[in-house]
């Protein structure tokens, strides 16, 4: 029963760690911290909630939300961050707590405050270990997350330690003028 719930824990780690690696690239490559990253996340996941609701496949879900994502923080960077870059760090955690509340009231209006239950996307029958330790239950998707975890995390240092748009974030990053050069 024990490690059942240490794999629970991890399963649901391995999403926080997923956030944080967002939370971190967006730090070192602005330099402002954004409040507003886990609410962007936030109406992505209802909006997949409603695409999955009207039967769409889960892949075309997922590549429906990486655009959506992707459109949505370049606009938010494009029109809001980037004219406000002159400003001070404590004026631009203003700016993403305004982004925060707004999305926070957007998916109010548009969703409601009950809760939903996202579908299982991965079914099946999990995997089960027995032993002298117990029983232990490993769920297909908690696998895919762990799975999905250390790739992403691979292809995001290779990405920012060897590539040239990698390096040029890092260096940008750290002094911006000096980048220009």
């Amino acid at each position: 029963m024990f490690l059942n719930q240490v794999i629970l824990g991890l399963s649901t780690g391995v999403f926080y760690s997923l956030a944080a690696l967002g939370l971190v690239l967006i730090y070192k490559v602005t330099g402002v911290v954004n409040f507003a990253f886990g609410n962007m996340g936030m109406f992505m996941i209802y909006v997949a909630y409603s695409l999955i609701s009207m039967k769409f496949s889960p892949f075309c879900t997922l590549l429906i939300i990486l655009i959506l994502a992707a459109g949505f923080g370049w606009i938010v960077e494009r029109f809001t961050m980037r004219p406000l870059k002159h400003l001070s760090h404590g004026s631009m955690l203003i700016v993403t707590l305004g982004i925060m509340m707004i999305l926070e009231g957007l998916v109010t209006q548009i969703w409601g405050t009950d809760y939903k239950s996202f579908p299982e996307i991965i079914t099946g029958k999990p995997y089960v270990l027995k032993g002298n330790f117990g029983i232990l239950v490993f769920r297909k998707q908690d696998i895919l997350a762990f799975v999905l975890l250390i790739l992403i995390s691979l292809l995001l240092f290779i990405f920012l330690k060897y590539t040239k748009l990698g390096i040029a974030l890092r260096t940008t990053s750290e002094d911006e003028e000096t980048a220009q050069l």
